[in-house]
This record gives C-alpha cells, sequence and structure tokens, in this order.
C-alpha cells in the first residue's frame, strides 16, 4: 500500500466493475469489526469445509456467486492484516449505525448477515428518515444498491438480463449514485471515517488519509461507470456504452469529476491509438512504398480506440479532436510520396477520402480536402482521360496544339505579333485510340460513299427523269442519309464508354493552359 499521500493511484485502481465482488468481508463472510483471531479462525472453517467438499458456505448477505476459490479467500484474508488496505475493505462495506458495544444490535448489519438485503435496506431507510447519523446510513444504502447494481452487471455479461431485471438494475444505479452523493458531502459520515481509520492504531491510517480519500472518491466511484462504458464500446456495444456516459452525466456529481473519469477510462485507448500512430510512423519511414500499408494498417488499428473515445467523450472535446485529427493526418503525410512512387493514386484516393471523416479539427479537414483534390486530378492524369480506367499509352496520345501571344510589336502599317507555340498532350489508352480511329475511318468512307452516290445518282436520275428537280431530290435524300450515317459513326465511343476525341479539350491540364493564356492552335489567326 501507498502512504496517505498517494491513496489516489490505489483508490483509483480498486475502482471497477469487481469492487464489492473482491471485497474481503463480503468474501469471507466476516463482520465488520472481525478481529485477527476471528479470521484465523474462519479461514481454518473454510479450508476445513473445502477439503470436505462442502461448497455451501457460511455468509454474510450478499454472498458472491459463484463461490470463490482458496487462493481469492487468502488473498482477502491477507487483505484484512493489512491496516492501511482493512481501511478500504470496510469503506466499501456497511457500517454499525451504532457504537461498537452498543447493547442494541445492529438491525441493519443483522438483517444482511441473515441474507435479508431488503431488511437491511429498509432498516437504514428508516435511520436516514430519522436523521439517526444519517451520513453513515447513506453510506450503507449506496454500499448496498451499487453492490446490487453491479452484480446484475456482472450477470449480464453472461446472460440476457430480464426486463425487470433491467428495471431494477436502472433503479440501484439511480439509488446508488444518490445515496454516494449524500454520503460524500455529510460531514458526520466522514468524521465517522476518521473515527474508523484512526481505531485500526496504525500511524499510516489516520484523519489525513481520510481527506486523501475524500479528494479522490468522487472520481474514482464515477471511474467503475466510465470503466463499463469503456468496456461496452469496445465491445461495439454503443446503446450500453451510452447507458452508462447517460448515469455520469445525470448523477449530480460535479461535471469536472465526471470529465476525469471519463478520460481516466479512456486511457488505454489513447495510449492504443498513440501505440498505433508510432508504429505506422515506423512502417512509413521504412520507405515511401509503405505508405499505403501503413496508412490502411493505422486506421485498421486506431479505428476501435477511436470508437472508445467517441462513446466516452462529447462531441468537440479537445482530447477526442487531438486523437482524431492525429490518426488522419498520419494517414495524409505519406500519400504524395507513396503515389508518387507507385503511382498508385486510386489507393492513395481511397485512403484520404477514408481519413477525412476522421477529421474533428477545422485545419485537419481543410488539408484532406485539399490533398482529396490534388490526388484526384492526379489520377486523372495518370488514367487515359477518354474512359478513366486504363493506363494511358504513349503512342496513343493526343496532341493538342496551342499558342500564346507574348507581344504586338508597331510596324508601319500594322503590327507584328510574336508568340509562342506548345504541344500540349492528352493521356490516351491504345484501345481509346483504336476507337477513335475507326470513327474517323467510318467518317471518311462514309464521306467518300456519300460523295459518290450523290454525285454518280444525282447524274442517274436526271438522265432517266430528264428532270433536274429529281436529280436535287436524290442529292438532298443521299446527304440526309450521310448526316444519319456520321451521327451514328460519333455515337460509337459513347455506346463503348468512351468520351469522344472532341473531349480533349475539356482535359484539365488542357483548361488550365488557357487560364493560363493560352489559345488553341499552331498560331494566332491570321499569321
Amino acid at each position: 500500500m501507498a502512504g496517505p499521500g498517494k491513496w489516489d493511484e490505489t483508490v483509483l485502481n480498486l475502482a471497477g466493475p469487481e469492487l464489492y465482488r473482491r471485497n474481503a468481508f463480503r468474501l469471507l463472510g466476516l463482520p465488520l469489526g472481525a478481529s485477527q483471531r476471528e479470521l484465523s479462525r474462519r479461514m481454518q472453517a473454510l479450508k476445513l469445509q473445502t477439503r470436505l467438499g462442502i461448497k455451501e458456505l457460511k455468509a454474510a448477505g450478499l454472498a458472491v456467486v459463484p463461490a470463490p476459490d482458496e487462493g481469492t479467500l487468502r488473498e482477502a484474508a491477507s487483505r484484512l492484516r493489512d491496516p492501511q488496505s482493512r481501511f478500504l475493505e470496510e469503506f466499501f462495506w456497511p457500517w454499525p449505525l451504532k457504537p461498537e458495544g452498543a447493547e442494541e444490535p445492529d438491525m441493519g448489519l443483522l438483517a444482511l448477515e441473515h441474507g435479508d438485503v431488503a431488511g437491511a435496506i429498509g432498516s437504514w431507510e428508516a435511520a436516514s428518515r430519522s436523521g439517526e447519523t444519517p451520513g453513515v446510513a447513506a453510506h450503507n444504502l449506496a454500499v448496498v444498491y451499487h453492490a446490487l447494481a453491479l452484480d446484475l452487471e456482472c450477470l449480464g455479461q453472461t446472460a440476457a438480463l430480464s426486463p425487470g431485471q433491467v428495471k431494477q438494475r436502472n433503479a440501484y444505479w439511480t439509488h446508488a449514485l444518490t445515496q454516494w452523493r449524500t454520503a460524500l458531502g455529510d460531514e458526520g459520515f466522514w468524521e465517522a471515517a476518521v473515527g474508523r481509520a484512526v481505531g485500526l492504531g496504525d500511524p499510516r491510517v489516520d484523519r489525513e488519509a481520510v481527506e486523501s480519500l475524500r479528494g479522490v472518491l468522487p472520481s474514482a466511484l464515477l471511474t467503475i461507470n466510465a470503466r463499463l462504458a469503456a468496456r461496452a464500446a469496445q465491445s461495439w456495444d454503443l446503446d450500453e456504452a451510452r447507458r452508462h456516459t447517460g448515469l455520469l452525466h445525470g448523477s449530480g456529481f460535479d461535471a469536472g469529476d465526471v470529465e476525469r473519469a471519463l478520460l481516466r477510462a479512456a486511457e488505454s485507448a489513447r495510449e492504443a491509438i498513440r501505440a498505433a500512430c508510432a508504429a505506422s510512423d515506423q512502417e512509413a519511414e521504412a520507405g515511401a512504398r509503405r505508405g499505403g500499408e501503413a496508412a490502411t494498417r493505422l486506421m485498421d488499428s486506431a479505428g476501435p480506440s477511436l470508437a472508445v473515445l467517441d462513446a466516452l467523450l462529447p462531441h468537440g472535446h479537445p482530447v477526442l479532436a487531438a486523437h482524431h485529427d492525429d490518426v488522419a493526418l498520419r494517414v495524409l503525410r505519406p500519400q504524395v510520396g507513396y503515389a508518387k512512387e507507385t503511382d498508385d493514386w486510386e489507393l492513395s484516393l481511397k485512403l484520404l477520402q477514408r481519413a477525412l471523416p476522421l477529421a474533428r479539427g477545422e485545419e485537419a479537414c481543410r488539408r484532406l480536402r485539399e490533398n482529396i483534390g490534388i490526388v484526384e486530378n492526379n489520377l486523372k492524369l495518370s488514367r487515359c482521360w477518354f474512359c478513366e480506367k486504363r493506363p494511358p499509352d504513349d503512342a496513343a496520345k493526343v496532341k493538342v496544339p496551342m499558342h500564346r501571344v507574348v507581344a504586338r510589336i508597331p510596324i508601319p502599317g500594322g503590327s507584328r505579333i510574336q508568340w509562342q507555340k506548345l504541344e500540349a498532350y492528352v493521356p490516351r489508352c491504345r484501345r481509346c485510340g483504336a476507337v477513335h480511329a475507326r470513327v474517323d475511318s467510318l467518317s471518311l468512307l462514309g464521306c467518300l460513299i456519300g460523295a459518290v452516290l450523290s454525285l454518280g445518282g444525282c447524274a442517274a436520275v436526271m438522265a432517266a427523269s430528264h428532270s433536274k428537280l429529281a436529280g436535287f431530290g436524290w442529292f438532298v435524300l443521299v446527304m440526309v442519309a450521310m448526316g444519319f450515317a456520321l451521327n451514328a459513326a460519333s455515337q460509337l465511343p459513347r455506346r463503348r464508354g468512351v468520351k469522344p476525341e472532341s473531349a480533349k479539350l475539356e482535359f484539365p491540364g488542357i483548361e488550365r493552359l488557357k487560364k493560363e493564356g493560352w489559345s488553341l492552335g499552331e498560331k494566332p489567326q491570321g499569321v
């Protein structure tokens, strides 16, 4: 055990779902004032019962099910032999309302010893109403209700609770947190706690130790629900997680204590995220080609822990936003280098799009969106512009001559133009090039056939009918038919999922050059 000034960590470690199921007095079935001699006799009796195979052990109310094994009982007895540990075991178990040695028995403890939990609760509720040691009565009610609630939480881990049990569990939680709040705010209760501490006769357990416990106890009690919420979130049971965080926020305890409890329960998830980020950094440093795998592995490994933080912390909490942004930006950093090294812009885009919903901060979101736009543009450049599927073929690229006027120099009778020329290229795959070539061939063939049919047919009709009007009609008919044929040929690329060759002017690179002052054609008009 740590010294009085360092009890915080000890109490916080105790604050878990097993707080009461591991209580030494509950496990051993001993009264709170049991002496060391009584403890030894009880342990001897338990050992004898174990050797004889007797499973039904004499135990106080709230007996633990299933019964503890011999090793658990030995550990419990060991805690009662150390005054510091014993004080905490006593603190989380019902106390007598009357001073030790009083003539009248404590009816609440007597009922609990005989397994009458309802009778014990009734006795302490009556004492609370009468004003007789109300702080201690509230403490006893808090302990019992808390233990009952956690017993049902434990049962719910192995079997579905009935509607009646769910209703009981919810009521127990409400009563437990209410009674704890009452007890912690009662000075008479804390004076009773000091009396119990001093009565153990150990200088390490004194008023200062009790004050240390008083400071940490609200946060420690709330940590139990926070850890249950974290456990539920880790199992993707978000409704259960929300139930426990709802209990915390509705408990009436100080908001700072609630936040500290949630952050404490979130620490293991935060540590897992930090470890995943460090592993991702190390993997990414091994080479740019590892950037894709590193980013995928980071989001896969950090995702469940981020979900735990989402369940525990309110939206907009700085700790939540910091961890989300840390993961999202670590996905971003190696992507450009990875895509340039591997030319796998498609995977890089998918990773950035997956990382964007993770980001919370405005700056992180802005950077991700900006880089998504860059990668989308690079992906277009790395694919055939006309089908946007296949890689481009250098032999099939489309040339787009362009020029830009640099200056107009006045000369006698006019001006002389100086210009620059540029050959821009639009990426195209071999298959799209073949489709465009076929369109050109069909168009040329259609024009030749149309010319022959129109001129030859026109002459033949005129000769046969001796009418120029009939010849003109034939010419018009052939031209209309040729128009339909050329239109059908122009639609061939679209039917095959390919943009027409004229779409080259819509290519982002061409549009960018036009914005920079370049015009289509090898030279200015009139030159």
